[in-house]
């Protein structure tokens, strides 16, 4: 038994609850309550027997204060309170958007600046790739001419190394040949000498066969650099006869 008005208890509470929560209950509530102030706190704090409350609730409470006072308030409350209510956030809402509508524009204004400061930042990291990328370009074109001098160079070198030994060669050949024409002067000296007959020891090694002067006589004789060697043999010849014949 006593589960069941625990139950009964709890369900009173719960529709209780809810029709509470009901805007036009909880507005008559309410009205109710505001009207009827006064009864409540004699019904709840007086000392009087509860014979005495009700016949002190009895008459204070009149039809207005109980009925029809509350139930124009629900209506006021219910229905004219929310048209109010919409009026006034109406008349709010225009210095509200207002409001709104310039902290929109000056974070517009800040999302532009700095949308403008990042496409500067982004113009100017851009041109500074494209002046480190040039800088690269020059060295390397730097490079490449200094590689490429460099083998100019080393060919100049060369060209220059093979041009001092020909030149060294050329030197060589040429001392040689003056050499050659040296020891040449001075034979055809002696050759003259010899026909003019103031070289006697040189006579005679012609004679003989014998000697350098014979020699080279011979080489030249050989080499045909002296065309004249036939006229210059007959001529020994007719004067080693005419020695014989004396």
């Amino acid at each position: 038994m006593l589960d069941f008005f625990k139950e009964l208890f709890a369900a009173m509470r719960a529709t209780a609850v809810e029709r509470i929560k009901n805007p036009i209950i909880g507005a008559l509530c309410f009205s109710w309550i505001i009207f009827n102030w006064d009864n409540i706190l004699v019904m709840l704090f007086s000392a009087a027997t509860i014979e005495d409350k009700i016949v002190m609730i009895k008459d204070n409470a009149t039809m207005y204060t109980a009925i029809i006072l509350p139930i124009i308030s629900t209506v006021l409350i219910t229905i004219f309170l929310p048209i109010i209510s919409a009026k006034v956030i109406s008349i709010q809402n225009k210095p509200t958007m207002a409001s709104m509508q310039g902290y929109a524009d000056r974070n517009d204004a800040t999302l532009n600046r700095k949308i403008i400061s990042e496409q500067i930042r982004a113009r100017a990291n851009i041109a500074y790739e494209r002046e480190i990328t040039g800088g690269q370009e020059e060295i390397q074109k730097m490079r490449e001419d200094i590689e490429l001098s460099k083998e100019k160079t080393g060919e100049i070198t060369k060209e220059k190394d093979e041009l001092i030994a020909e030149k060294t060669i050329l030197i060589t050949e040429n001392k040689k040949l003056k050499n050659d024409l040296r020891n040449a002067v001075n034979e055809t000296n002696r050759y003259v000498r010899i026909m003019s007959g103031n070289d006697s020891e040189t006579e005679i090694d012609i004679k003989n066969g014998s000697g350098a002067t014979s020699n080279y006589l011979r080489q030249l004789a050989l080499t045909k650099l002296a065309p004249n060697t036939g006229i210059i043999t007959r001529s020994i010849h007719a004067k080693d006869d005419k020695d014989d014949k004396q």
